[in-house]
């Protein structure tokens, strides 16, 4: 860990202003893949501390109480840790592309919660094709691979999938310290295109 550290201070001395282009971008995509794999790391850090009970030894807290304590995460960034820690351990493949650091940690979190609305025998074929592709993909496109996979099986039609989608929307609001409003929530698609028209012409 230390060594580590000593190497992100030197990183933060280096003045970009004397890189070329190329070498600014290089730099940048370097950082971007060390990022994911120390995630993986920590991910994988996180999934020993919770099988554990660290933290609740430790400080007497839950794994998502302490990121958000002690870490300072937002509720929805603890959530997200703590449960894609415990679920790795259950998806291999999907485990050894993160630690590889193919895929990010938002593919690692997308796929996991993919996976969770699929029948268990399909969680192997699907695990390796949803990794597969976020190796090319952004993980928001992995959505709509999910929904050919449940209409390929048969377990969910257009029409269906529209409902559920419908059905699962949700939105809450809160205000800071200062005053200001905090909103996060999920919309169906044409409700959220709405809302993304609305708020671009404010």
């Amino acid at each position: 860990m230390t060594a580590l550290q000593s190497a992100v201070a030197d990183l933060r001395e280096l003045d970009g202003h004397t890189l070329t282009d190329a070498q600014v971008l290089g730099c940048v995509e370097t950082l971007l893949d060390l990022g994911a794999q120390l995630n993986a790391v920590s991910t994988r850090l996180l999934t020993v501390a919770d099988a554990r009970e660290a933290t609740v030894a430790e400080c007497g807290r839950s794994i998502r109480s302490w990121l958000i304590e002690e870490q300072r995460c937002s509720s929805m960034e603890a959530g997200r840790r703590a449960a894609l820690a415990r679920a790795l351990p259950c998806h291999p493949v999907l485990s050894d592309a993160f630690d590889a650091g193919d895929i990010s940690f938002e593919h690692a979190r997308v796929i996991n919660a993919c996976l969770r609305h699929l029948p268990p025998d399909w969680h192997e074929f699907a695990e390796k094709t949803l990794v597969e592709a976020a190796r090319d993909l952004p993980p928001d496109a992995l959505g709509p691979i999910v929904d050919k996979l449940r209409e390929s099986f048969g377990e969910e039609s257009a029409a269906e999938r529209e409902q559920r989608r419908f059905d699962s929307r949700w939105c809450r609001s809160a205000r800071t310290f200062e005053g200001m409003v905090h909103l996060e929530g999920m919309l169906d698609p044409e409700q959220g295109q709405t809302l993304l028209i609305a708020l671009r012409a404010l």
